[in-house]
């Protein structure tokens, strides 16, 4: 992995700025659920809502494009239908745009020619612009730490409290899973407990960064202890030992559950 893909990874998981393409002001659909979430647990940079049909959304100034925002933003967050995302993405990365989330769905979890080759627009443009995306057709992640929600999932939007404490001290729990609920689940049934969870992360289709690359990239992180991965399977399996090997000489337990 390149220097620069690191740096774009880094950007994903930790943005000093999000744009939320095709953003709305209804809680009641996902795209206004994405806005919910990242305003209801605070996050502390600057939030650009994208939209050609409102002009402001919950006292946020809107644009009408990727290419009208103000700045190159560290991440956007792609919530809009699949036959605009190929583009999209294009523009974010002519924008300077790093990384990005692309939640919409429409792509190879269809079974069609359709929805893979949209997918493969999306592969060809990430290995062009060496941009970090997760998804397509993924629920997002979870930074407890920053915080930021950048999720549409019930069990986080709607969370009462912390994300994680104020006294953690750096002993969280990194969920990794190519199923968007059940990633989510640990974290709806283990905070409540009290267990103390640094990311979670959903990959979605992995069009972009596949599971292993997100593995590779949290085992650097210090407030990570423990990984958690619930996966189908790898692209790259013979990967899967190199990483391990690196979570064992940084004493990180990966536990992991294979299905399918």
């Amino acid at each position: 992995m390149t220097q620069r893909v690191k740096d774009a990874i880094r950007a994903l998981f930790w943005p000093q700025s999000i744009a939320l393409v095709g953003a709305s002001p209804d809680p009641q659909i996902i795209r206004g659920r994405m806005v919910e979430a990242i305003l209801e647990h605070p996050f502390p940079g600057p939030i650009y809502p994208v939209s050609r049909t409102h002009s402001q959304i919950r006292g946020l100034t809107c644009y009408p494009s990727v290419e009208a925002l103000p700045q190159a933003v560290d991440l956007a967050i792609i919530t809009i239908p699949a036959a605009h995302v190929g583009m999209t993405l294009e523009s974010c990365a002519a924008r300077g745009i790093r990384a990005a989330i692309i939640i919409s769905s429409g792509f190879a979890e269809e079974k069609s020619e359709v929805g893979e080759a949209r997918q493969q627009t999306i592969s060809d443009i990430v290995a062009r612009h060496r941009i970090a995306v997760l998804g397509p057709n993924a629920e997002g992640f979870l930074n407890g730490q920053m915080p930021l929600a950048a999720t549409f999932s019930p069990t986080v939007v709607h969370f009462e409290g912390e994300l994680q404490p104020a006294d953690s001290r750096g002993a969280g729990i990194a969920v990794i899973s190519q199923s968007g609920g059940v990633g989510f689940s640990f974290f709806n049934r283990g905070r409540p407990k009290g267990l103390v969870f640094s990311f979670v992360v959903t990959t979605g289709n992995e069009a972009g960064l596949d599971a292993l690359d997100v593995l590779e990239h949290l085992l650097e992180e210090d407030n990570t202890q423990v990984i958690l991965m619930f996966v189908e399977g790898f692209n790259q399996p013979q990967r899967l030992r190199q990483i391990a090997t690196q979570a064992a000489r940084r004493r990180k337990p990966l536990i992991m559950a294979k299905v399918g």
